[in-house]
This record gives structure tokens, C-alpha cells and sequence, in this order.
């Protein structure tokens, strides 16, 4: 039997320098059914993102620049739903992932009898200092915005609140039940000037229980989030 097909959802704007990794992400996925919803709103790189990532597996799509997060997370979904997907996965454009990470989350989520599933913990990359870090946080109700994997059906009852930033905390609280995938850890977040939360991590690290420095970790991401 076929499984469901997973899209991959990717919001991109002024990161198309770090595209040729996210997307190397999801073409070593092992999950046999996916595509990836690569939306640009930057009129910049419409053209350069057509042309070098359109055909088999890539849907791009450009939409129009000064929205909300919310309202490109929401036009993505559409997008997927209208490819014929019934599971999105949030697939940043900044991040690494995992080559198993889709098989896993999807199987995660059709186990569990749950709306979404996602991480609570999580690699993060210091590009400006070369530096690892690990993000956990125990809240029965939380995961990392960017391990999102959900039902789109749920998605087409409750749409992401158009906010700049936390728009993916919001719809969680929204939505009937959250589920923890398996931790190993699956994905890499870069840290870097273009994020949309700035992190200061080294002094947050310093106040917060939840950051700690992966120094165990450092080749790996090195390697992994090289551009």
C-alpha cells in the first residue's frame, strides 16, 4: 500500500545561499512518497528558485512579500492540500534534517492517534561562533515550531494565526492533541543574523535551564550544516 504523501512545507525568503542544504535534506529522505512546497516571497529569487529547483518532487510557488509567517504557513498547506497531500511536515529553510526524519514522524503520528507530532528537544547551530547547542523543553503542551508534523485535515479546521513570529506555538494550542516523536536528535537549526528570532544564545544559555552547550556535538553539525 502507498503511503500518505507527505508534503514538506517551506516558507523562504533572503536565505537562498542556505536553500541548496534544506533542500539536499529533503531529496536524502528516505519516506518513499513527499514533496516539497518551496514558497519565495522575495521577488529577488522568484526566478533564480523556479529555475533551479521546479520538477519532479518540488512544487515552488511565489507569493507576495510583507506577510505574516502565519499567513505563508497557511498558503503552503493550501498548496499541499491541492497537490493531493494528507500530512505536512514543517521543513525549514535554514535547518538540517535527518534522512529518516519524515519516515519516523509520520510513522510517529499515524500511531498515535494524535493531530500533530513534533520535538521538544533540539540541535541548534552557532554559525557565527562554530558552536552546538542543545534546546529541551519539557512542556506536555510544546515542541519545536520547525518539527512540526501534522494532519492536514487538522490544519484545514484550525489555520495558523497570521503572526510574524510564534504562529506555530499559537496553532498548537488550538489543535486537540500533541504527540512526541523519538528523539535522536533529527534536526540541526541554524542560528544566524537572518532568523526571525534573533538568538543571543550564549548569555539566554546563561538564565535558562533549557540551553545547554553540545560541545559532543559540534563535528557533527559542522559537517552537516555546511553550505
Amino acid at each position: 500500500m502507498t503511503p500518505p504523501l507527505a508534503a514538506c512545507l517551506m516558507p523562504t525568503a533572503g536565505r537562498f545561499h542556505m536553500l541548496p542544504r534544506a533542500v539536499r535534506s529533503f531529496r536524502e529522505q528516505t519516506y518513499p512518497n513527499r514533496v516539497l512546497i518551496l514558497l519565495s516571497n522575495d521577488p529577488q529569487e522568484d526566478e533564480l528558485i523556479r529555475s533551479l529547483y521546479a520538477g519532479p518532487g518540488i512544487i515552488t510557488h511565489a507569493a507576495a512579500p510583507g506577510k505574516t509567517i502565519g499567513y505563508y504557513r497557511n498558503v503552503t498547506a493550501q498548496l499541499a492540500v491541492s497537490a493531493g497531500a494528507k500530512i505536512a511536515v514543517h521543513f525549514d529553510d535554514d535547518d538540517w534534517s535527518h534522512a529518516e526524519r519524515i519516515s519516523e514522524q509520520v510513522a510517529a503520528l499515524q500511531a498515535s492517534d494524535r493531530d500533530c507530532v513534533g520535538y521538544r528537544a533540539g540541535l541548534f547551530w552557532d554559525e557565527q561562533t562554530g558552536t552546538a547547542w542543545m534546546y529541551s523543553n519539557g512542556l506536555i503542551s510544546y515542541c519545536l515550531g520547525n518539527s512540526m508534523c501534522y494532519w492536514l485535515k487538522v490544519w484545514e479546521r484550525v489555520k495558523f494565526p497570521e503572526l510574524r513570529r510564534g504562529e506555530d506555538w499559537e496553532w498548537l494550542r488550538q489543535v486537540d492533541s500533541l504527540g512526541i516523536a523519538p528523539e535522536n536528535p533529527r534536526i540541526i537549526a541554524g542560528i544566524h543574523n537572518g532568523n526571525t528570532e534573533r538568538y543571543r544564545i550564549e548569555q539566554v544559555a546563561k538564565s535558562s535551564i533549557s540551553w545547554k552547550r553540545a560541545t559532543e556535538w559540534d563535528d557533527f553539525c559542522r559537517e552537516e550544516m555546511a553550505l
